[in-house]
This record gives C-alpha cells, sequence and structure tokens, in this order.
C-alpha cells in the first residue's frame, strides 16, 4: 500500500503490478458486497454495551442491536445477558425475504433464537430492535456463604492486542478484569494463584481505585499474597490484572491466572 497526496495505490500480485490474482478479486468483491449490504451496522454506531458475547460482539445504534455473528451456539440463542430492554422484532440484516426471527424476552433471559444456519454469508448480522434507551445490567461475580471472592478465568473478561508485535501475529492478552460485589464491610486479604512456569512478571493489580504491585514469579509455589483492602458492600466492583506501568504499548500480560481470592480478614 502507497500514500500520495492522500490517495492510495494498491499493489496486488506476484509481480506488484497491479494485477489482481482470481482469488484475491472474489476477496474484494466479496468485502465490498459485504460492507454494502451491513453498512448501517458499522458507520455511525456505538460500541456494545456488553462485555463479552458468546457468539461474537454487537455494535449499538439508537434501538437496534446489531449482533454480529461469528460463530452460531449450536443450540441456537444468541443470548443477551443483562438486557432490561423489552425486544420488538428481530431479523437478518440485508436478508431480501425479510423473514423475522424468534426471541425470548423473558427478563435476564433474552436471546435471539437463531436458526441453524442462520444465512446471510460471511459474517452474518441479526438486528435486534428494542424499546427505550438501551439499559444492560452486566452479571457480577459474588460473594460466597463466608464473604469471600473467588474470581476465576471463567468470569474474566480478556482484553487483547488484536495483531500481536505483528500484522500477522495472533492476538496477545494485555488485560484481565473481573467485576464482583461485596456483601459485608471489613478488611479483605488479596492472594493471586497463577500456573507454574520458567518468568518473572511485574503486575499492576487494581481493586477499584487502589493499585497494588505483584511481582510473580512462575518458579515459586504461590499463592501469591498481594496485600489487604478495606472494602465496603457494593454491587458492582473491578479487579484487573495488567503488566506493570511503564509497560511499553502492546506488552502481553503473559501470566496464566489460575485463582485469585479476597478473603475476610477474620475467615481462617
Amino acid at each position: 500500500m502507497v500514500s500520495r497526496g492522500g490517495n492510495y495505490i494498491l499493489n496486488i500480485g506476484p509481480r506488484g503490478d497491479g494485477s489482481v490474482v482470481e482469488f484475491e478479486a472474489g476477496v474484494l468483491h466479496g468485502t465490498g458486497a459485504w460492507l454494502k449490504r451491513n453498512r448501517e451496522a458499522i458507520y455511525g454506531t456505538q460500541p456494545q454495551p456488553f462485555r463479552k458475547l458468546d457468539f461474537g460482539y454487537a455494535t449499538l445504534k439508537n434501538d437496534r442491536l446489531f449482533l454480529f455473528v461469528e460463530r452460531t451456539p449450536p443450540n441456537g440463542p444468541l443470548k443477551l445477558p443483562g438486557l432490561q430492554n423489552h425486544i420488538r422484532k428481530a431479523y437478518v440484516l440485508g436478508d431480501p425475504a425479510q423473514r423475522l426471527l424468534q426471541y425470548n424476552d423473558a427478563q435476564d433471559q433474552k436471546a435471539i433464537i437463531a436458526p441453524v444456519p442462520l444465512g446471510g454469508g460471511f459474517l452474518p448480522i441479526v438486528v435486534a430492535e428494542f424499546d427505550g434507551d438501551i439499559n444492560v445490567v452486566q452479571p457480577a461475580v459474588a460473594p460466597g456463604p463466608d464473604s469471600s471472592v473467588v474470581l476465576t478465568p471463567k468470569t474474566a473478561d480478556r482484553f487483547y492486542n488484536m495483531n500481536g508485535e505483528g500484522y500477522y501475529d495472533s492476538p496477545t492478552l494485555r488485560k484481565e478484569q473481573w467485576h464482583f460485589g461485596v456483601n459485608r464491610p471489613g478488611t479483605y486479604r488479596i492472594e493471586v494463584s497463577y500456573k507454574a512456569g520458567k518468568f518473572a512478571r511485574l503486575l499492576d493489580i487494581h481493586v477499584g481505585a487502589r493499585v497494588y504491585q505483584a511481582n510473580l514469579n512462575g518458579r515459586d509455589p504461590g499463592p501469591a499474597s498481594i496485600g489487604t483492602i478495606h472494602l465496603e458492600p457494593a454491587k458492582d466492583m473491578t479487579f484487573t490484572v495488567t503488566p506493570a506501568l511503564p509497560a511499553e504499548r502492546g506488552a502481553r500480560l503473559d501470566v496464566e491466572l489460575e485463582r485469585i481470592s479476597l478473603t475476610p480478614s477474620d475467615s481462617p
């Protein structure tokens, strides 16, 4: 790709002479057709209000959610966790037949019932129209019977560098984050368990507005004791782990966290 005065010259093909092989031409035409059919799901939209979706991701525009279906769940439903709004209509964007899809509008179980196969070609987009201003309440990890909080990889939100160190590199993990609740005031001990390995990593751990630094050594048996914090009852707090600052842009987390516990100091 060469830039000249704001115009772009695309050199494609083994000779770099602008010729396009049959496969490349098909890809370009297919991409253009997809953008033309789905442009309203991309331009002028807002990021999804969900922390994660098991089928892909979404964008938002006014009273419509655009659901980008990367993978259709085996049993069909496209679950919309925490959506509080009433769903009034669902359909595949650009479907010439304009077929309406079934949906579940029950509280805490809202989902679009997507047929298998869904149709719509590469990366189909399902539109869910809803009433009112968007209102999504995301679930948080609840404290246990002894008021301790246990955070595991299954309940984490994971954030990636999409291209790693280079354009063709696989995505690399840069941050893990949890939302959790606290049901009683007090001092809590923070411990981090991780998979052993040949590494030593300095991490920043954010608990609410407070920041701790943790030096994790993969040769130590663990768990690592991070410190203590006083917490008041709250329904939604955050626990975030990143490479310690000052870290270079795109730094990898490079630690396989297995379990994080916040335990009341008066617990055994």
